[in-house]
């Protein structure tokens, strides 16, 4: 038997506290992120977008590194916490992907980037980079 599971789509773009309007590969846009500081560390809300179906599954990543460039922590998962694959995306929809970083003793200066990759490798920027930057401080 199977269960089938309406998600409504979000058309309209939501509120984000940080703009960012990247553009990635595939015509997927990460439009912006939330980031809120939780007693472990840090809950970050990032919002995708895509202008075209998407043939392939990604994994969406978030990292924190610190001021000499060093991981130290990361996120790595299927968006929105394994419910929504890339592959379900519907052309114009914003997509809310919630990652939990754990940073009990963060560092003054850190900086948090994210992307997406498959199999291949991260797939690239319009800047060709391999990560968006979303925060730096």
């Amino acid at each position: 038997t199977f269960e089938v599971v309406h998600r409504p789509s979000v058309m309209e773009r939501p509120p984000v506290a940080y703009a960012l309007d990247i553009g990635f590969e595939q015509a997927i846009t990460l439009v912006g992120m939330n980031l809120a500081q939780v007693d472990t560390g840090y809950e970050v809300v990032l919002v995708w977008q895509t202008d075209a179906p998407l043939p392939t599954d990604y994994t969406a990543f978030v990292q924190a590194l610190d001021a000499n460039g060093q991981l130290i922590a990361q996120s790595d998962q299927t968006p929105s916490q394994g419910e929504r694959p890339t592959t379900t995306w519907r052309v114009g929809e914003y997509i809310m992907d919630r990652h939990t970083l754990t940073l009990p003793n963060p560092p003054t200066h850190f900086s948090l980037i994210a992307g997406l990759y498959d199999a291949q490798g991260r797939i690239l920027t319009d800047t060709q980079g391999d990560h968006a930057l979303l925060f730096a401080q």
